[in-house]
């Protein structure tokens, strides 16, 4: 890794694990943002990042809608948010509201994937895009249970790629899918909490086998690299890849300038 490359990372490291533990602010967006999995309507506004998920996010809204986005450099770390499902909840604790969208759901086709797999960034692509039409949401105001990912009447979810092979994920909440459609401005004033996870892979069932599994992403002192994970020996399952991976960032939503 470069020394610029190395700043960039701790810098981001240090600045998430200041930010994550105060309320931070939404970004104010003048215009919709087009959820297509391309970060062009984010420039400069992944603010985050956080170490465990190896994920840079950003937050923002307009009036009507909260956005957020996700972006991960890491390949295997791809493969396991893949292999395994991720959720996003939204929780507004004085109003007592918690949302929360499951997806991308757990995937089927590599069933080589696990901590010693190095995925093959096509076929990963290709079984996401076949498989990856319906989201569960769960205690949205107006859309629960099983839902298309093609209705873009209701909750918006995109995943694509950059050319460097970075996973990114964009969402769109309507304000009516958290608060309900009687929503008052007072309403918006409150503190929201964003809680990202990234589900665990069931642990190997075999007494004394010996696996590989990345070590670093379950803790601050763990890896620094977001170019790949490192990885040790373990006997007993654990490690990231066997644990639920997670974080929570307080926010407020941005006004209108």
């Amino acid at each position: 890794m470069n020394k610029s490359a190395l700043l960039i990372l701790l810098t981001f490291y240090f600045t998430n694990n200041f930010s994550q533990s105060l309320v931070s602010s939404s970004s104010w967006s003048e215009q919709k943002i087009n959820i297509d999995g391309i970060s062009n309507d984010w420039e400069n506004q992944l603010d985050f990042y956080d170490i465990k998920t190896h994920l840079m996010f950003g937050i923002a809204n307009d009036s009507t809608t909260l956005y957020l986005v996700f972006q991960n450099p890491d390949e295997g770390a791809q493969s396991k948010l893949f292999r395994c499902g991720m959720k996003v909840t939204i929780a507004v604790k004085k109003l007592k509201r918690k949302a929360t969208l499951n997806y991308p759901l757990p995937q089927s086709g590599e069933e080589d994937a696990g901590p010693d797999h190095i995925p093959d960034m096509e076929v990963l692509k290709n079984n996401f895009r076949m498989q990856s039409i319906m989201m569960v949401a769960e205690g949205f105001a107006l859309h629960n249970g099983m839902l298309p990912v093609s209705d873009t009447s209701v909750i918006k979810p995109a995943i694509n790629w950059n050319e460097n092979n970075n996973m990114i994920y964009e969402l769109a909440i309507p304000f009516e899918e958290i608060y309900g459609k009687d929503f008052s401005a007072t309403d918006l004033t409150n503190e929201l909490t964003l809680h990202v996870e990234i589900n665990a892979m069931e642990k190997p069932h075999i007494s004394g086998e010996t696996t590989q599994a990345p070590i670093g992403a379950a803790g601050a002192m763990g890896a620094r690299t977001m170019s790949g994970l490192n990885y040790q020996t373990l006997s007993d399952g654990k490690g990231p890849w066997y644990q639920t991976q997670e974080f929570k960032q307080k926010f407020l939503l941005a006004t209108k300038p």
